[in-house]
């Protein structure tokens, strides 16, 4: 999900419009973040466990396990603008597969292979941030324009 310096959504995917059981029209761009908390609801977190290394400040990266046993990877950040992006990813067949492993050489493949998922985690959110960015500049220029435009006068 993306939200502008606003708090209002700028947009966000079916998965998480699922996940908060919201209806589609609390889902359009600008809706207030206290708008999607009064409609939605939040799912319940049995076990939460948090990443700390290196994290760039007004981020932060953890793994969340849902009531219903199902586990998601979450990496959060501010955009340039004061906005906010947050990325999840659905982890629960590597979680389940982890606890299969009796080997270290195995348990050192999965510990890549998650490190590897946090890094293109965090490339994603980087990208959706400097596309808010982008959004954001465009969005202003146009409404510069069409401000322009009104208060010219014909010839």
């Amino acid at each position: 999900m993306l939200w502008d310096a606003g708090d209002r959504l700028v947009l966000c995917n079916s998965h998480f419009q699922k996940l908060h059981r919201l209806p589609d029209s609390a889902v359009i761009p600008g809706t207030s973040y206290e708008t999607i908390i009064e409609v939605g609801s939040m799912p319940e977190v049995r076990t939460r466990l948090h990443e700390t290394a290196n994290q760039a400040p007004g981020a932060r990266t953890f793994e969340a396990q849902l009531e219903d046993g199902s586990w998601l990877h979450i990496s959060e950040r501010r955009t340039k603008d004061g906005g906010y992006v947050s990325v999840g990813t659905d982890i629960t067949a590597s979680r389940s597969t982890s606890r299969n492993w009796s080997t270290t050489i195995c348990a050192c493949a999965h510990r890549h292979r998650s490190e590897a998922l946090a890094g293109a985690l965090e490339r994603q959110a980087i990208e959706l941030a400097d596309l808010a960015e982008k959004y954001s500049r465009e969005k202003t220029r146009a409404e510069e324009a069409n401000q322009s435009k009104s208060n010219s006068s014909p010839i």
